[in-house]
This record gives structure tokens, C-alpha cells and sequence, in this order.
């Protein structure tokens, strides 16, 4: 499947023509299954169907979540992509770490002028000290041109228009928070919900004698956000090899489950106890995963060990 994937990203085959050519491995495979069933055995020619099929719906896979071939993907409408302003009426969906110069966000594109579109871009907004940062789901309207993000000049050089492609991200914009109008502000997503929950653990914390750093090193460990943490710190985490201690992955999440096992042992002793503690710790660990930005890592590390307080209870 990974290799179907990898397959996908290099070749211009289409989607229907994807799922044509796994719907008739599918069947083949259906067919070489039953002839070789009766025999005990699985002949050469019914594993090479089945790896031919896994290697097609790695296909599907990848070009189902390309949002360019969505029917309404912004790309679409060339007109728009000339680099003149157009009205975007658009809205945040992640929040990444600023620069030098601009807060960056990944937003969701929902109308060009009048015409309603899909697909992420990335909107860069000067830094204002007298405007607050947006937030995710808060949708706004922006005066500005879609801009293509440039490949890299020189041989080597991190290629990082290919690494928003990885992301389905292909265009970016520029702005500043006085040409950015807000038309809501209301949370109606799970990570709306989880970003505000996050920005208020981070207010409580502000009331206490943490050091911007020391606060930085928190979020991270516990909310999965290292937007805060500088340069200089990152640097001498990276130099100790303990960096990956920064990113919250499995190893957080199965000191919470070994938490939680010893903090729910009492509602083990009740009757049904141990169905009612099985369903405590899943809840606990997903919803850190919610609170974390629900990352390839965490969601990967809360489903292994949600099977792992199942074995242990």
C-alpha cells in the first residue's frame, strides 16, 4: 500500500482510472482465491494479484485525499491565480509557527469573489503588536492574491514547496491584520474546540513564575505545541538527542495510559469494574490525542495502546 502511495504521487494516472483497475484486480483476486481454496495452498499467481491490489488502493488512497481533483479545488479557476487581489472569503484551520516577519496559518479557502471553492493555502499576515493572533475555525475575508510558493534556487536547498504539496497545500498568500476582516469567531470543530481549550491551559499557566522558555518546554509535553519554543532551545535539544522528548508520540502517551491504569485500579473492584475503567482510560487517551492536534503520532500511539489498557484489563 505504502509503495501504491509513493506510486501515485510520481504518476498523472486518474482517479476513475484508479479505481478501474482495483475494482478488476479485486475480482481476479476474488477468482484465484476461490480456485486455490480448495488446495490448502496459495499459488504464485494469487499472491501476485493481492500485492498488485494493495499497491492499487495505495493508488486510491492518495489520489482520493489530493483535494486538487476535488471538482471545486481553487486551482481550478485559473483566472484567480493570476496574481491580482481578489475578495477570499476563507477559514483557519491550523495555526504554525511564526517568523521573523509574519504570523503564518493554514486556511481553508471557501469563496474566491463569488464563487465557492475548497482546497488549503497558507496566509501569511504581517505581526501586529496591536492585533490578536486568529484562532482555528474563525472565519475571514481577505483582500489578496493567491501567490505561488517557489521552488527552491539552489541544488540541495529543502524543497519546501514540495513539502506543502505533501500537505495539499499549493498556494500562499500575504497580508496584514487592518486588510483582514473577521465574519465569525464561532467554534463548530473538534479542533476548534481542542485549539480553545489549549489557549486556555496556556493562560493558566501565564499566571505562574514560568519563564517564556520553561512554558515553551510545557506546551510542548503537554499539549503538543511547539510553536513557543526558540531556536536556540530547539538547537541544544536536537544536540543532546533528546529532541524527540518535544514531540509528543508514543512515549507520552503510554506514560498517561501507565498513569491512568493506577489512577482507575479502584473502579476495577466494582462490579463491571473493569469494562468501566477500560472505557475511562480510551476516553482519557483520545482526548489527549483531541487536545494535541489529533498528529499522525499521537493518533497512531492513542489507538496501539488503546489496545494495550484493553489486554491489560
Amino acid at each position: 500500500m505504502i509503495l501504491g502511495i509513493l506510486l501515485a504521487q510520481v504518476t498523472d494516472i486518474s482517479l476513475t482510472g484508479s479505481v478501474i483497475i482495483t475494482a478488476i484486480l479485486i475480482v481476479f483476486l476474488s477468482i484465484a482465491y476461490v480456485l486455490s481454496k480448495p488446495l490448502f495452498t496459495r499459488n504464485i499467481w494469487f499472491g501476485t494479484i493481492a500485492f498488485l491490489t494493495m499497491v492499487s488502493l495505495g493508488v486510491n488512497i492518495e489520489k482520493l485525499h489530493d483535494q486538487k481533483l476535488h471538482k471545486n479545488h481553487y486551482t481550478a479557476y485559473s483566472n484567480h491565480l493570476n496574481e491580482t487581489p481578489s475578495l477570499i472569503k476563507l477559514k483557519v484551520s491550523n495555526l504554525l509557527k511564526s517568523n521573523t516577519y509574519n504570523d503564518r496559518y493554514v486556511v481553508k479557502l471557501l469563496k474566491i469573489d463569488s464563487i465557492s471553492v475548497n482546497g488549503l493555502a497558507l496566509l501569511n499576515l504581517k505581526k501586529d503588536s496591536l492585533s490578536s493572533a486568529f484562532e482555528v475555525d474563525d472565519i475571514l475575508f481577505v483582500k489578496t492574491a493567491l501567490l505561488p510558493i517557489k521552488s527552491p534556487l539552489n541544488p540541495g536547498q529543502f524543497n519546501y514547496k514540495s513539502f506543502l504539496e505533501n500537505k495539499y497545500i499549493y498556494s500562499q498568500m500575504y497580508g496584514t491584520y487592518q486588510e483582514t476582516f473577521v465574519v465569525s469567531k464561532e467554534k463548530h470543530t473538534l479542533f476548534g474546540y481542542a485549539n480553545a481549550l489549549r489557549a486556555h491551559i496556556n493562560q493558566e499557566l501565564k499566571k505562574y513564575p514560568f519563564k517564556p522558555n520553561e512554558r515553551a518546554i510545557i506546551n510542548a509535553l503537554l499539549l503538543g505545541q511547539r510553536n513557543d519554543i526558540s531556536k536556540e532551545i530547539y538547537e541544544d535539544y536536537k544536540n543532546s538527542g533528546a529532541v524527540h522528548i518535544l514531540a509528543v508520540s508514543g512515549l507520552h502517551v503510554g506514560i498517561i495510559l501507565l498513569f491512568l491504569n493506577m489512577l482507575f485500579k479502584p473502579v476495577g473492584l466494582l462490579k463491571h469494574g473493569r469494562v468501566y475503567k477500560i472505557i475511562l482510560i480510551i476516553l482519557c487517551l483520545w482526548g489527549f490525542a483531541v487536545i494535541t492536534g489529533l498528529s499522525a503520532s499521537v493518533t497512531r500511539a492513542a489507538l496501539m495502546f488503546s489496545l494495550v489498557a484493553i489486554s491489560l484489563n
